[in-house]
Parts: structure tokens; C-alpha cells; sequence
């Protein structure tokens, strides 16, 4: 492709800008769709072509699969315990919180 364009006209900052927001919407787009595909987590996805794409133009040999499978996996378990800590702390405050039963003395209790 740059042998077609002229080695004199100057490249123009902004177009260049834009070609690059737009491989970057398009490659997060699939990353995503694939991600969504195999029900992997996008992130990792996204580590990994970026990762090849880095090493494979430095000439050093990628970093294996299963190293990022372990990373996602991690990543998952963070998740799970912050999940974990979130819940723990509602059911905190829920178990804490003065609960009101409205009846009048005069009728009788429901238990139904």
C-alpha cells in the first residue's frame, strides 16, 4: 500500500487518526463478537491478537494460550469475589436495617 502513495505528498495527522480509531472499533468489535462466540472474556480476547500482533512484528514467539487462559481464569475469580464481598455487604445492611411491621393491635396477624 505505501508503495502507491506518492513519497512527496505529506501525511495528513487527522486522516491517519481516523484509519487508526477505526481498525481499533473494528478489531474491539470482533474481539467482542468472538469473545461473545467461545464465551470467553473479551478482555483476554483482546490480550491475546494483541499480543501476537506485537510479537509477531517484533519477531519474538507469542506467549502460549494457556497463559492467558490462566489470566481469564484469575480474572474470573477477582470477579467472583468481589461479587462475593458485594453481596456479603447487602445482605449486611439488609440484616442491620430496623424492618417495620404495619398492623393495627386490633386486627389479628396473618401468617399466611
Amino acid at each position: 500500500m505505501a508503495a502507491k502513495r506518492k513519497p512527496s505528498s505529506p501525511v495528513d495527522a487527522l486522516c491517519l487518526a481516523q484509519a487508526c480509531r477505526g481498525v481499533m472499533t473494528d478489531l474491539l468489535c470482533r474481539c467482542r463478537q468472538w469473545a461473545t462466540h467461545y464465551d470467553v472474556p473479551e478482555d483476554v480476547v483482546f490480550a491475546i491478537v494483541a499480543d501476537q500482533f506485537l510479537f509477531e512484528r517484533s519477531g519474538i514467539p507469542p506467549l502460549e494460550a494457556e497463559y492467558f487462559a490462566h489470566m481469564a481464569n484469575d480474572m474470573l475469580t477477582e470477579e467472583l469475589i468481589a461479587h462475593y464481598e458485594e453481596t456479603k455487604a447487602r445482605l449486611a445492611r439488609l440484616c442491620a436495617a430496623p424492618t417495620e411491621i404495619s398492623r393495627k393491635t386490633d386486627e389479628p396477624l396473618d401468617l399466611e
